[in-house]
């Protein structure tokens, strides 16, 4: 599947949608891949994850292995759910985000292999939203050991993930964007609350995605896809952080980050970015509805009308 055929390509990405599919929707199926009694192990889905030779294919694999992640008990070798320490042990987590943050730091280099960055990326990402949703179903769970150390490598990766949004390569712009949308994304209503351990990296992540935005909105650099890619970037990171909108330090000050984003969100409402394509503001408007949706303040109470409009 390594090879560089235009047909293995092809075959490369259909096989791999179709593994996502699968795993996705059969408990059996993860359970077979984890318990090693297919052909391919977790471990050759990681390695074709960050070394594939096709896109596609990269990001439908490590949407598969973040549906092994998530599927906690099959990790296990007792009919009850393992612990969160286990868990990481079992599925390798810890050195799963250590592998993929050294990829990705080759990006920061002048020369650079995009593939194993683009494979890589995706990969950690998935495993950033798994903890991130056990640490939300385990909220008591005090956090030390590996799970500290993931969710301290998880914060260095989504820094690099908000510089990477700025590089002048579209692909690698956008797949670090997209990265971030993967990372700080939930299934609950409401997201859930920030780690103390991602503070840094997310506010970092929140200052050049801002950075970006503007530059793609208007200017000599203006371009609407890009924009767009960022735009959605931003209001998944406004929602995620929502819980630590209020914390400021002498290095980290997400508040102030937030603020600019949002500032950055109106305005792209207008921009020339807007001009070339108006799904823009559409985009925009969808973040700020995320970004509103995820503001709830201490003993606030939401009301709606059921009396009838005039």
């Amino acid at each position: 599947m390594l090879s560089q055929g235009r047909l293995s390509h092809d075959l490369f990405d259909e096989c791999a949608i179709s593994l996502s599919g699968c795993v996705s929707n059969s408990q059996n199926a993860r359970c077979m891949i984890v318990k090693n009694k297919t052909l391919i192990t977790i471990d050759d889905l990681k390695f074709l994850s960050i070394n594939g030779g096709s896109s596609k294919a990269r990001r439908y694999l490590a949407e598969s292995i973040g549906h092994l992640f998530d599927d906690v008990r099959i990790w296990s070798n007792t009919p009850s759910a393992p612990s969160l320490e286990d868990w990481i042990k079992s599925c390798n987590l810890l050195e799963t985000l250590e592998k993929c943050a050294k990829k990705i730091a080759e990006s920061e280099e002048t020369v650079f292999r995009t593939g194993k960055a683009h494979g890589a990326a995706f990969l950690a990402a998935e495993g950033i939203r798994s903890i991130r949703r056990m640490l939300a179903l385990n909220n008591k769970i005090e956090l030390s050991g590996e799970v500290k150390q993931c969710l301290v490598k998880g914060g260095i990766i989504l820094a690099t993930f908000g510089r990477g949004t700025r590089h002048d390569d579209e692909v690698i712009g956008n797949f670090f964007a997209n990265s971030i949308n993967i990372a700080l994304s939930h299934n609950s209503v409401d997201a859930p609350l920030l780690n103390n351990e991602l503070y840094s990296g997310v506010s970092e992540a929140l200052t050049n995605l801002d950075v970006a935005l503007r530059k793609f909105l208007n200017g000599s650099n203006v371009d609407p896809i890009r924009a767009v890619t960022m735009i959605r970037a931003v209001g998944k990171t406004l929602a995620a952080s929502t819980s630590a909108a209020g914390y400021v330090s002498d290095t980290i000050k997400i508040g102030q980050a937030r603020l600019q984003c949002v500032g950055a969100l109106f305005k792209a409402v207008g921009s020339e970015a807007f001009r070339k394509d108006p799904e823009v503001a559409v985009i925009a408007g969808e973040a700020l509805a995320i970004y509103a949706d995820a503001y709830n303040p201490k003993n606030a109470t939401w009301s709606r009308v059921v009396s009838r409009r005039p």
